[in-house]
């Protein structure tokens, strides 16, 4: 499994095509995360303290969100790679990828 940065290198739906392929999407909240959870990809979702998650996934998502009390960079990486890791555990991809 690699990690792969594509910022600014595609069109909108050439970016829902690597995401739908994807084993797993992490992303804050916003447009990317928007495709994301029109695909079945599993995610994890980062929020601010704005609004609470709950309000903005459904389970059609397959996105576990987290959520901070400033802005998506103060969420601790342990909280995050341990989403990581339930997730790809929840959709029987190998967790050990993620260490």
């Amino acid at each position: 499994m690699a990690i792969r940065s594509l910022t600014g290198k595609l069109a909108f739906l050439q970016a829902r095509e690597i995401v739908a392929h994807a084993a797993l999407f992490v992303g804050a909240d916003g447009g990317l995360m928007h495709v994301a959870h029109s695909t079945s990809t599993p995610s994890v979702s980062l929020f601010s303290h704005r609004e609470p998650p709950y309000l903005r996934l459904t389970e059609a998502c397959h996105s576990i969100g987290l959520q901070c009390g400033g802005n998506v960079d103060t969420i601790e990486p342990a909280q995050i790679m341990d989403a990581v890791r339930q997730q790809l555990t929840a959709h029987r991809l190998s967790p050990s990828c993620a260490d």
